[in-house]
This record gives C-alpha cells, structure tokens and sequence, in this order.
C-alpha cells in the first residue's frame, strides 16, 4: 500500500505553471473579443425591439385616423405621450393602450405627434429618442 501512493507521489505528470498561464491569457483573450459583442448584440436587440414597437404605434394611429377615431380640426401638432401603461393623451382612442416602454430612450417613452394638413392628411411621426419614425395617413 504504501509503495502505491509512493509511486503516485513520484508521478511528475501534470501542466506546468508557465502552460497554465499560457491557457489563461488565451482565455481571456477570447473573453476580451466576446464581451463586447455580446454587448453590441443586445443593443442591437434592444433597437430593434423600439422600432417595432414604433410601427405598430404608427400603424394602429394610421388605422384611428383613417376609421374616424382621431378628428382633428386643428392644423398644428397634436401629441400623445406614452409611458408604458400611462399615457397624457387628449384622444379617448388612446386611453388605456398598453405600450412597452422605450428600451432605448433613457425616458423610457414613446411620443406619438401628428397633424393634419389642409387636404385632411395626417402625417404622423413616432419618436423614441433620437429615433423617429414618419407615415401618411387620409382622414375624413
């Protein structure tokens, strides 16, 4: 018994200090390349999920002013702000909309500003930020 754990203690198999060290700076490397893109992924990610959120409020305000929910008479901008489940709206057809805030903006808010045109066109415009997004809409 005793000779076993003699022949284990001279066993010099294993790593070396130098190739450890070698395997970790490797790591770290790999780690340093990583990080940041898994950073830039998720910040993507996050504007992504804005501009949709931006193009169903646009079409769901195109589909209000084009049903005759949103009348305007008024020929300056209108503006609905949308905090997540609160909004200011002045407009009944926004009461109550639930809107997932802003994952970009650092107010969190989407604010929604149209006006009618002469002709009875809306244009309206989605801001989140420093991102806007535009689209027409024919009321009556």
């Amino acid at each position: 018994m005793i000779q076993f754990f003699t022949k284990r203690l001279n066993n010099k198999k294993g790593f070396t200090l130098v190739e450890l060290l070698i395997v970790i700076a490797l790591l770290g490397i790999l780690a340093g390349i990583a990080i940041p893109r898994m950073t830039g992924l998720t910040n993507d990610a996050r504007a992504n999920a804005d501009e949709a959120t931006a193009q169903t409020i646009l079409r769901e305000t195109q589909v209000a002013i084009v049903s005759g929910q949103i009348v305007t008479t008024e020929t300056t901008a209108q503006t609905v702000t949308f905090t997540g489940a609160d909004n200011d709206s002045n407009f009944d057809y926004f009461d109550g909309y639930e809107i997932p805030q802003s994952q970009v903006n650092t107010a969190n808010t989407f604010v929604i500003s149209f006006i009618r045109a002469a002709d009875r066109t809306y244009t309206i415009t989605v801001t989140a930020g420093t991102d806007t997004w535009t689209a027409t809409a024919d009321g009556r």
